[in-house]
């Protein structure tokens, strides 16, 4: 076996593409030029906007989007529903009894706590994320307020 054949003489990592020959240039699509393709693009962002779209640009990729400007009153309403449609998960309803009781500073671990507890915080179950107490509407339903006897 000579020293240039068998497993170790292929190349490896960056020299993987090193014999291979260069790609050539894409043609441009539907003969347009990069130029007419943007202003296309933003003709079409200045027409989708009345309509409730958008054109989202990311890394040279183009998608058309609803447009998410959305009242946030109205988003954390849906944020609500969604959680009495589904519930909440155990890390959520664990935050939750943990605030009520005043230990969940000292709770609040991981990641999947915090992430928890920004869902918390966006559905308006709890008033604020520093401070860490229950909303008016979570005290309510759980008859916190109400006088005991």
């Amino acid at each position: 076996m000579s020293r240039l054949s068998g497993p170790l003489s292929r190349p490896r990592g960056r020299f993987a593409g090193a014999g291979r020959k260069p790609t050539p240039p894409r043609r441009p699509a539907l003969g347009w030029t990069l130029e007419r393709a943007h202003a296309a693009i933003d003709d079409l962002d200045r027409r989708a906007h009345p309509l409730g779209w958008t054109i989202q640009r990311t890394k040279g990729h183009v998608a058309v989007r609803r447009d998410d400007a959305t009242d946030p009153e109205q988003l954390q309403e849906l944020l609500k529903h969604h959680h009495a449609r589904r519930g909440l998960s155990i890390t959520e309803a664990r935050l939750l009894s943990d605030i009520r009781h005043g230990r969940a500073e000292q709770r609040i671990t991981g990641n999947n706590d915090r992430v928890a507890l920004a869902r918390l915080h966006n559905a308006g179950l709890i008033e604020d994320a520093d401070q860490l107490e229950l909303a008016e509407d979570v005290r309510f339903s759980l008859l916190l307020d109400e006088p005991a006897g």
